[in-house]
């Protein structure tokens, strides 16, 4: 999902608080991918919530049009400035483990997570 420099108003999932990751964009970035890799053996459905600069909230749920459980967000011309991420899920799982990633003026693309077993 592409935020098109968009704030969203409505974030789904349980979101777990403080932020997971803080950091501060430079001026210039022509765009900006945040995503999250649960780790695990489990599918686990997790979303993302960043807030930027003037408190601008963006989110994802599903990368790669909803066939990745994996939240991927990419912003076009961000704002330099601070940027928080934090991550939830969409389920009743207890604990998320996984790693967030943030990179400006690179495209990135999760691990695939899905429901369906292996294989298939």
């Amino acid at each position: 999902p592409t935020a098109e420099g968009s704030p969203a108003p409505v974030c789904s999932g349980l979101i777990a608080a403080p932020p997971q990751l803080f950091f501060n964009l430079a001026e210039g970035a022509e765009s900006l991918d945040i995503m999250f890799e649960a780790a695990g053996e489990e599918p686990v459905d997790t979303t993302l919530v960043v807030v930027g600069p003037a408190a601008q909230v963006y989110c994802a749920d599903d990368s790669a049009e909803g066939g990745n459980l994996n939240p991927l967000l990419t912003l076009d011309n961000p704002a330099p400035g601070p940027y928080a991420v934090l991550v939830g899920r969409v389920g009743a799982v207890n604990d998320i483990t996984g790693t967030v990633t943030a990179a400006a003026d690179v495209t990135l693309e999760p691990v695939l997570m899905t429901t369906e077993p292996a294989g298939q």
